[in-house]
């Protein structure tokens, strides 16, 4: 690497994910040479660790002695949420009217607004969403900016500035990204119109 060569966050990011795919095409060809491909997503993490100190970031290591999660799928992110979802206390900076309430271990963040809701806990809100008319059940992560109108949702992960709109059916064991809007349309002929990347996954009922 000469000294003019500059890696963003990007660019690690996305090399990790290229090699991480490329290992896991090789893993279901069952082909077993995998070292140099391990090597290199190595070095890449060493990457990502140096651009955080060279930007002033605090880097530090920690002796891990407890459990691990491998969260490269959905259903263990769902479980790694769940797990994290347990160990939080409730605390509420957000505004809720007469008719919302708040059930169990709750957290809600500055700016957000419950219109008509119930949020059951372990659950948490980000900061700017409003809810109107809506349930959140257990072990429920939204990050901020979400706006989630007319629906019921639990066990799932939404994240930042996403809208849930009167989909119409309830929503659980989901993670849902960013700038996704999940909505029910009118117009006819009725039919399922959907834009799906990579590797998804969808269940319909």
């Amino acid at each position: 690497m000469n000294a003019e060569t500059v890696f963003t966050a990007a660019d690690i990011v996305k090399r990790y994910i290229e090699l991480r795919n490329f290992k896991q095409q090789r893993e279901k060809e069952h082909e077993v040479e995998l070292q140099p491909y391990k090597d290199a997503m190595i070095a890449l993490e060493g990457m990502a660790n140096q651009m955080l100190i060279d930007t002033g970031r605090r880097v530090h290591s920690h002796l891990h002695t407890g459990w691990w999660l491998d969260t490269g799928k959905k259903d263990d992110m769902l479980e790694a949420n769940r797990v994290v979802l347990d160990e939080i206390p409730g605390e509420i900076r957000g505004s809720l009217d007469a008719d919302s309430r708040i059930v169990g271990r709750v957290q809600i963040g500055e700016g957000t607004e419950l219109v008509n809701s119930c949020v059951r806990g372990p659950a948490v809100i980000g900061r700017g969403c409003r809810l109107v008319n809506t349930f959140v059940g257990p072990y429920t992560s939204i990050s901020d900016g979400v706006q989630i109108e007319e629906s019921e949702i639990e066990h799932s992960i939404v994240l930042d500035n996403s809208k849930i709109l009167r989909p119409g059916s309830r929503i659980e064991d989901s993670l849902i990204g960013r700038n996704v809007e999940v909505t029910r349309g009118q117009s006819r002929p009725a039919a399922l119109r959907l834009l799906l990347g990579d590797d998804s996954q969808i269940s319909l009922i």
